[in-house]
């Protein structure tokens, strides 16, 4: 019965009020506490944020150093490959040279052998004109001779 009394002035018991008080305080205290964490990772939250925005520039910058790097070394390598493809070129060209080379000292020798051969031929030619020379040299004027002796 006193209680409706208590409750109908809206009036509570002293240890019910002495233990709300106490809630009270130890409520406002965890609110308390946890404004101040709240707090302090907002901070940290907002320092996060800096520093991811920091990262994310710094990522965009070596991003595009990566970019240009990249275009770079393909600008560098096509560079390579047209220089290996002339080098390659320019083996095989010296590669036919040599080949041709090859071939004309193989024909050289042959047309050289061929040369001798003639040279011997002209000779034994030279030398049988050089006969037949002085043997009609001989007989002219061996008939010279003759008829005027007759």
């Amino acid at each position: 019965m006193l209680s409706r009394v208590f409750e109908r002035f809206q009036l509570v018991h002293v240890a019910k009020y002495k233990k709300a008080s106490a809630d009270l305080v130890t409520w406002q205290e965890r609110a308390r506490k946890l404004s101040q964490q709240l707090e302090k990772a907002r901070t940290e939250a907002e320092a996060n944020r800096t520093k991811i925005d920091q990262l994310t520039k710094s990522l965009k910058q070596m991003e595009r150093r990566s970019e240009a790097t990249t275009a770079r070394l393909e600008k560098l390598q096509l560079k390579l490959d047209k220089k290996s493809d002339r080098e390659q070129r320019r083996e095989d060209f010296i590669q036919q040279l040599r080949q041709q080379i090859a071939t004309t000292e193989q024909e050289l020798a042959a047309v050289r052998e061929g040369l001798m051969v003639i040279e011997v031929k002209l000779d034994i030619l030279e030398g049988a004109a050089s006969v037949l020379d002085q043997r009609t040299r001989n007989a002219i004027a061996a008939r010279a001779e003759t008829p005027a002796n007759v």
